[in-house]
């Protein structure tokens, strides 16, 4: 099927359009999470597109060769930032072959558009360039470890694009017209409408890259306890169901201390809630100095913290929640009680809480400042 009977400048137009869409798009995730790494580069990406692209939908044999190297350059530099972007949203190395290719690449169209005005050579070299940073952009992706199924999506669809680029490019050297400012025919014509399809595909990539990375944010925030930094209930909860169950699948022993900060409402009656809260950060301090890098802590609530030891037995428990016990009193008089359980196979969550909520109630019971384990 022939393409070209689609006009030129209705295409070019329509790209103008997607790249608006999404600019305004991007920096809106801009907008409203400053710190997504690479939403800055992928808006600038799309803002650079309106200019280039109105310049190229406006072109005619007497434009003048600057706003014509501009035009080029423009689709250029797009490709280069989106993977500029994907670069810093990853956080992996860039590789120098991408800023070497677009220099060489934009002296090229200087040169054929200044020094020996040839279309067909300035196209040829700006198609074989986008070629390249789509070929970089999509390996990039490929090789990130932690795969996801969008990623591995556009990561294919930039290596089928760029093997496309190398085609059109070798198919605009044979086919175009050097006297017509822009070639024309059926190549042409395909060019743009894939175009249009890549710029929406690749609006949609980043759009859809960044709403997952700020879910993942936001339910990160949801389950962390703004005052101490460690995990709230719903967050240790979570995580504590999954252990439960890794602990039943492997037949692994797995303990909880439930810690409770002894006399703390006197804390807060006597000096206030700022001195209260001072105290819950220098104990999540003290717990945190004296757990191993894998055990997790939360705060169960009020004063009351968390901690769940994998791999550990009541033993090893005890232990751990002695050195706790004992760290406070080397900076201040604050002493604790801490009721520790061990889980039996099989054992609901809430029935193992229970338990250790049993102990702690016997450690303060007894006279606090004390260890108490689960019957």
């Amino acid at each position: 099927m022939s393409l070209a009977w689609f006009d030129h400048r209705t295409l070019l137009v329509c790209n103008v359009l997607v790249a608006i869409l999404f600019s305004v798009l991007l920096l809106g995730v801009r907008w409203t999470y400053p710190r997504m790494r690479g939403a800055t580069e992928a808006a600038i990406a799309f803002l650079i597109c309106i200019p280039g692209g109105i310049l190229m939908s406006a072109q005619t044999p007497t434009t003048h060769p600057i706003l014509t190297v501009f035009a080029d350059c423009s689709i250029l530099i797009f490709y280069l930032l989106c993977y500029l972007a994907i670069v810093r949203f990853l956080i992996v190395p860039m590789s120098r072959l991408a800023w070497i290719v677009t220099l060489l690449s934009i002296a090229s169209i200087a040169f054929f558009t200044f020094v020996h005005d040839s279309v067909i050579a300035r196209m040829t070299t700006l198609g074989l360039s986008v070629a390249m940073l789509r070929l970089l952009t999509g390996i990039t992706l490929l090789r990130y470890p932690v795969q996801r199924r969008l990623m591995r999506g556009f990561a294919a669809f930039m290596l089928l694009s760029s093997l496309i680029a190398f085609r059109n490019s070798y198919a605009t050297a044979l086919h175009g017209k050097a006297a017509s400012f822009y070639p024309r025919g059926h190549v042409a014509s395909e060019i743009l409408l894939f175009a249009i399809v890549g710029f929406s595909l690749t609006g949609v990539f980043f759009l859809a890259l960044f709403g997952d990375e700020l879910t993942e944010i936001i339910g990160r925030r949801a389950q962390v306890d703004p005052l101490t930094g460690v995990l709230n209930r719903q967050g240790i909860n979570v995580r504590f169901a999954a252990e439960l169950d890794r602990a039943t699948r492997n037949r692994l022993p797995l303990s909880i201390l439930l810690i409770d900060i002894d006399f703390f409402k006197s804390i807060n009656d006597t000096h206030g809630h700022l001195a209260g809260d001072k105290a819950l950060g220098q104990v999540t301090l003290c717990i945190l100095n004296e757990i191993r890098a894998y055990d997790l802590l939360g705060r169960f609530g009020g004063d009351e913290f968390m901690v769940l030891l994998p791999e550990t037995s009541s033993i090893k428990a005890i232990e751990i929640a002695e050195r706790i016990r004992s760290a406070p009193s080397k900076t201040s008089p604050m002493t604790l009680s801490i009721g520790v359980a061990e889980a039996i196979l099989h054992e609901r969550l809430a029935t193992l809480v229970d338990r250790a909520d049993a102990a702690l109630y016997d450690a303060k019971r007894n006279g606090r400042n004390c260890i108490r384990t689960s019957r």
